[in-house]
């Protein structure tokens, strides 16, 4: 569709309303300008929308008609003014080389592009855009960088300071030694903090033990002085009946009268076995007190929560994991709960009690000697074997120390891992760190979730998952860096892509035969030809593409066509009634099938 050359109007007129033309002026500039003309023209679309609502059936040809018949100025000597205003010489070749380089990707570029943040180039900006392929856009952006070397160096080099900063501050230092002195800086802290509160746990535990051992201890031994001294009234008593008799049967001189038995010997022995009996009677009610204290003390162990930390419990409960199916063949795990018990009773005394600070050593030092043993050469297996057998033991060892006093115990073991979860996070930084400088490709796979054992190997069995692992904002910062080198390797390749087409859309604006033969050899031979026909370019069009290359606003704006500050000369113009000659500037933008 061709808009009406509009030099007849005009002329019609003789004259025109410069303040209805000032009025218009943004509707000349937006609304009534067909579809493509508008996009090049810069109007978004929802403005373009918008204004085909508002004039659904006029033409730009009528309205400017209706106030150039309406106005009183000459025309004649402003349209001259206006069409230099509009397309400046350079400028305008090169938006008009960047459109159709774009061709029907022209409007999702722009939305890329006014998405954008920073500094980011023009290249960068449609690169970071989902599924959207401008090859032979991108062959000229990069014609445009390699123009400049020095400025795009200095953007590249400042976008790795900052990436490198962001990466030395996740890991605690920029090199190796000082992300590990920043690991065990934290470790050190943390463990000054949480040993003394690992402490009380298990003194706590091993109280209710103690306190344990010894009421049930004195519990039994006064109820066995209860019983002796019960005995002991028994026997006396018999001792007493027995002096008693021998009391009444006492004949001290033979022939003589009978001695009444309560001036005898025996008399006096029977009533020493009386006291005896009185005392011991006694003994054992105070005795007998005493075992029921201590068994008082022991019962209100138990109603706190204290009670003894009994290792074949333990055993029991380590024994029904062996019997769980789903462990069914797993000899190595088999072996790994059949040694953990075997710890747990050699720690354990003769009544089944074993110390809390040695169930706490065999927690950390039993599974993970056998995984040594099992994985001999191997770290990673041995600790992924652990991390599967703590799964299961952890549980019960925790239960254990719990119920046995150590209310804190879980706790304890939870901030320990927040802990070492810190220095994980520290060592996982410090391995993508490395990869960054060494191996951008590996750097985004792993952050990209595509490296999952990696990050099982730093974080232990079953964390696989790196953003579950590190903080939100170190995840933002990481995938912020993997966007940009994915972005970067995206526009090179298409950029590789794209330099036939680039040579082809060279030639044909610069009105040169096509040679189909050179589309299809090597790179080198493009950028070669590429060369010959950049030379044939003028400066301008080629210091204007440069510009649109620095930036994505930059690029946005030259795809505008129309450069801000032209718009705003054609509106003053406009408003001082100065048009002229308006079918001189209507025929390079008014073709829409170009």
């Amino acid at each position: 569709i061709a808009v009406p050359a509009l030099g007849l109007t005009g002329a019609l007129a003789g004259g025109l309303g410069g303040g209805y033309l000032a009025q218009k002026g943004q509707e000349y500039l937006g609304g009534l300008i067909p579809e493509d003309i508008k996009s090049r023209l810069g109007f978004g679309e929802a403005q373009r929308k918008a204004e085909k609502q508002k004039y659904p059936t006029q033409t730009l040809a009528a309205e400017l008609g209706t106030g150039l018949l309406g106005g009183g100025l000459g025309v004649g000597s402003a349209g001259g003014s206006l069409y230099r205003s509009a397309a400046t010489s350079g400028q305008r070749q090169a938006s008009k080389m960047a459109r159709e380089a774009l061709g029907e990707n022209l409007d999702a570029a722009r939305q890329a592009l006014q998405r954008a943040t920073g500094d980011m180039s023009a290249s960068e900006a449609l690169a970071m855009a989902d599924n959207l392929n401008v090859q032979t856009a991108q062959a000229l952006l990069k014609r445009a960088e390699q123009r400049q070397p020095e400025f795009f160096a200095n953007l590249v080099g400042k976008r790795e300071a900052q990436n490198l900063k962001m990466l030395e501050g996740l890991a605690g230092g920029g090199d190796a030694t000082k992300a590990r002195q920043a690991r065990e800086q934290i470790k050190d802290v943390y463990t000054r903090l949480l040993i003394p509160k690992l402490k009380t746990e298990l003194e706590a535990v091993n109280l209710a033990g103690q306190k344990a051992r010894q009421y049930g201890t004195e519990a039994t031994r006064m109820r066995g002085a209860a019983a002796d001294k019960v005995q002991d009234v028994r026997r006396f008593a018999g001792a007493k009946e027995r002096a008693e008799q021998r009391a009444a049967s006492a004949f001290p001189v033979e022939g003589q009268p009978r001695v009444p038995g309560r001036y005898t010997y025996m008399d006096e022995l029977a009533k020493r076995a009386e006291d005896v009996m009185d005392q011991a009677a006694n003994a054992s009610l105070r005795f007998g007190d005493a075992a029921r204290h201590n068994e008082y003390a022991l019962q209100s162990l138990s109603a706190h929560g204290l009670q003894p930390l009994k290792g074949d419990q333990i055993i029991a409960a380590l024994g029904g994991k062996l019997r769980d199916p789903s462990i069914a063949g797993n000899r190595d795990v088999e072996q790994a709960l059949m040694g953990v018990a075997k710890d747990i009773k050699k720690w354990s005394d003769a009544n089944g009690v074993i110390d809390a600070v040695a169930l706490d050593a065999i927690r950390k030092n039993s599974v993970n000697a056998i995984a040594q043993r099992l994985y001999r050469g191997d770290p990673a297996a041995q600790k992924q074997f652990a991390g599967k057998v703590v799964e299961q033991v952890r549980p019960l060892l925790i239960d254990a120390m719990e119920q046995a006093g150590g209310t804190g115990y879980r706790a304890y073991l939870q901030s320990y891992a927040d802990a070492m979860r810190l220095v994980e996070q520290k060592q996982m930084s410090a391995q993508l760190l490395h990869l960054y400088e060494t191996s951008p490709q590996q750097f985004v796979r792993l952050v990209e979730g595509k490296s999952p054992d990696e990050v099982e190997k730093v974080f232990g069995y079953g964390n696989y998952d790196l953003a579950k692992n590190l903080s939100q904002s170190a995840m933002t910062q990481l995938q912020s860096i993997s966007k940009g080198i994915s972005a970067a390797g995206r526009a090179e390749q298409q950029a590789q892509a794209g330099l036939p087409a680039l040579t082809q859309l060279l030639k044909t604006d610069l009105s040169m035969p096509r040679l189909p033969s050179m589309l299809n050899r090597k790179v080198t031979i493009a950028n070669q030809l590429i060369d010959q026909l950049e030379g044939k370019v003028s400066k301008d069009t080629l210091n204007a593409l440069n510009k649109a290359a620095r930036s994505a606003k930059n690029f946005d704006e030259l795809l505008s066509n129309v450069p801000p500050e032209s718009k705003n000369e054609i509106l003053r113009a406009l408003s001082r009634g100065t048009v002229g000659a308006v079918s001189a500037t209507a025929a390079p933008f008014m073709n829409t099938n170009q």
